[in-house]
């Protein structure tokens, strides 16, 4: 065995390149900085190893990144690609428009809709959100759960009435989870949201 290439581990005296972590922790149940301090600065690589970790990994030719991205786009044009040809789904396209109008199926109005976008990011209806939030102390309606990634849901929903998408009793405070629980049953559901926050408006009262 050449001693120039390994070392012996000095817990088991297995000869290794270089004495790991997965090595250690699992053989020995210790971390490499434990290992060096139980035997003094035990070196943890081989000289050759510690040689070829100190050179680093050999240079790339120079042309390496356009002889390799420039291939792999010759392989992906035309019939190269392996989605050329075909098309998403009228179902897959509907989703892919929803997500990003940022708004559920259910509330998806059309595969172009820049009025709606411009409406969904503007300033009255992140106010309107805030609103809710500060209304609900922060507190998901449905779980209890305070603080963290929370969404203001429209009660009635604003596909079926516009006039009330900035009305804040027809809003209410709740986590992702939650929120995507009610898809599709928004009108279900509404009569459940409107009670609890009767009782919370008797209870301020």
């Amino acid at each position: 065995m050449d001693l120039e290439k390994t070392i012996p581990c000095q817990i088991c005296g297995e000869q290794l390149g270089y004495i790991s972590h997965t090595h250690l922790k699992s053989r020995h149940g210790m971390t490499q900085v434990e290992y060096r301090k139980k035997f003094h600065g035990a070196p943890l690589k081989s000289p050759a190893v510690d040689k070829r970790m100190r050179k680093g990994p050999p240079p790339y030719p120079k042309d390496y990144k356009s002889s390799f991205f420039g291939k792999r786009s010759e392989r992906s044009k035309g019939s190269g690609n392996p989605f050329y040809g075909k098309s998403h789904s009228e179902e897959t396209r509907k989703k892919l428009s929803a997500h990003f109008q940022g708004v559920a199926e259910e509330e998806w109005v059309g595969f172009s809709n820049p009025e709606y976008k411009r409406e969904w990011k503007s300033k009255r209806a992140k106010r309107w959100s805030r609103e809710i939030f500060e209304r609900d102390d922060f507190t998901c309606l449905m779980c209890g759960k305070r603080g963290g990634n929370l969404e203001a849901h429209h009660i009635i929903p604003r596909s079926v009435d516009r006039a009330r998408r900035y009305d804040n009793t027809n809003g209410a405070t709740l986590c992702i989870p939650c929120h995507k629980s009610t898809f599709g049953k928004e009108l279900e559901m509404a009569n459940y949201f409107f009670d609890i926050l009767n009782q919370k408006s008797r209870k301020g009262a």
